[in-house]
């Protein structure tokens, strides 16, 4: 899944990653998600949560000759679109066996650190319309560590993460901090910490670790 302001191109346009796939075996489906964080919008009707998480899954069993099991479906993006496997990740774990999240924009547990007038997607309103009361994000169920604690609580099924981050990479502390409070969980989580930024240079490398991580054979 893309982050923000990019779509469902990026990956073509920006990685190799339709080589990658065929390499691995692997189908990789692309949606766009806009600049919703995709969470759902109910107030104008756009339920990017439940698409990603649920709807897609079901779609592209439907439609493409591939796994329908859990432990061979698996969730991903970078930045606003690793935001977004997280959460949706443990939101719908019963749909995913991994969750792969490279530089996350993590501004669910700290949304107030990072409010800025400076870019459109920081500035209050812009959260507000996308999270809602921002006082109640943290412990929602727009807040990747506590979704993962009631997947560990409840006895649900538990998705492997494998998270990076650059080292230069603004939101670097953010995803060390989300590491660790998953792996407190009970949560199985690898991580990776590599010398970047929050771009694409980083992200390709990231990415060929995350698919290197993924159980799966190489054709």
């Amino acid at each position: 899944m893309h982050g923000i302001t990019g779509n469902h191109r990026d990956f073509i346009s920006e990685t190799r990653i339709r080589s990658w796939a065929e390499r691995r075996g692997i189908a990789v489906i692309m949606p766009s998600g806009y600049n919703a964080f995709y969470l759902d919008q109910p107030a104008t009707h756009n339920y990017f949560g439940r698409f990603v998480g649920q709807e897609l899954v079901e779609f592209a069993r439907r439609v493409f000759p591939i796994s329908s099991r859990r432990e061979d479906t698996f969730i991903g993006g970078i930045s606003m679109g690793g935001y977004g496997a997280l959460r949706n990740g443990f939101k719908y774990a019963e749909n995913f066996g991994g969750i792969i999240a490279l530089s996350s924009a993590m501004v669910a547990g700290r949304i107030d650190d990072v409010i800025s007038d400076d870019l459109f997607f920081l500035n209050r309103p812009f959260l507000e319309s996308t999270f809602g009361d921002l006082e109640h994000v943290a412990d929602s169920d727009k807040d990747p560590a506590r979704l993962a604690a009631d997947v560990v609580y409840c006895d649900r099924p538990r998705p492997r993460v494998f998270m990076a981050w650059g080292t230069s990479d603004p939101l670097a502390n953010p995803n060390r901090e989300l590491a660790g409070r998953l792996q407190d969980t009970g949560i199985d989580v690898t991580q990776l910490e590599l010398p970047g930024g929050h771009d694409w240079e980083f992200w390709n490398t990231a990415l060929v670790r995350a698919l290197d991580w993924l159980p799966v054979s190489m054709g």
